[in-house]
């Protein structure tokens, strides 16, 4: 069984925990939320990089009124294709940046490396959200020094002839009609029960589910992460939709983004 860091591969993606971490995670620091970045970013970046976009990783969940999720998959293949053409769009050449398309898939050997090399980002990104940004378990060395990484990706970094690779990942929670409708009367009885003990209000979560997204700049040798951020909204944004995902994945590389002053869109692959 092939493993990274003394864990199995295998027994990692199938973890149960990570989908409501990420949740968690996305929810920290709701709406825009500042960019992460090497302290060897710049200055890499005005040396030139060669970017390779990885295939997004992107999933639709529904979540009932009894707070069952159930991942959609034609909702899901939408999502990725619109998050895919949002990406292509948003992305320009210049300013340090030259994108190239890349399939991870054209050799069985970049396949697998890239296959762990999605998961890892998926759990640095997640330790990313919760200690370097303002939570409660933030760690003040993450503060002050962002120096994550995913580790060696030389098969990725050759067959890609690139010197970053840029990984992007999606969460969408979609609520049914029957928790928007639990969430409603839930709030009339705590507008009701508020107003009668003449206590503030306090009005229970957003019923139109959670919308997050991060990305990281990755040097395509070391791993090491140059450049991340993370953004989420909650009932605002819906990736099935081509205009909601287009301004939920600008949002999301802005900070990416504003590195780059020159504008000539990259079309990418709908793999």
């Amino acid at each position: 069984m092939r493993t990274r860091y003394g864990v199995p591969l295998a027994a990692k993606r199938r973890s149960p925990w990570i989908i409501p971490l990420l949740a968690i995670a996305f929810l920290s620091g709701c709406a825009t939320t500042p960019y992460r970045a090497h302290p060897q970013f710049e200055e890499r970046l005005r040396s030139g990089l060669r970017v390779a976009v990885m295939p997004p990783d992107v999933k639709v969940y529904q979540i009932t009124a009894g707070e069952v999720q159930e991942q959609m998959d034609e909702w899901t293949e939408t999502a990725r294709k619109n998050v895919v053409a949002a990406i292509s769009k948003r992305l320009t050449g210049g300013g340090g940046l030259t994108i190239r398309d890349f399939d991870p898939t054209q050799s069985e050997a970049a396949r697998e490396e890239f296959e762990d090399a999605r998961w890892l980002f998926q759990a640095v990104a997640l330790s990313a959200a919760l200690h370097a940004y303002p939570t409660p378990v933030q760690l003040e060395t993450k503060k002050e020094r962002f120096d994550y990484t995913l580790g060696p990706l030389p098969t990725l970094a050759q067959a890609s002839e690139a010197d970053a690779l840029l990984f992007v990942q999606g969460l969408d929670h979609i609520s049914t009609s029957g928790r928007v409708a639990r969430d409603v009367i839930l709030t009339i009885l705590a507008v009701a029960a508020t107003a009668a003990a003449r206590s503030p209000i306090i009005f229970p979560g957003p019923s139109g589910g959670v919308t997050g997204m991060w990305a990281a700049l990755v040097d395509a040798q070391t791993g090491d992460v140059l450049w991340f951020n993370k953004y989420s909204t909650a009932g605002a944004h819906d990736l099935r939709d081509p205009v909601s995902a287009e301004e939920f994945v600008s949002k999301t590389l802005e900070g990416l983004t504003t590195f780059v002053p020159t504008a000539t869109p990259v079309k990418l692959k709908q793999q």
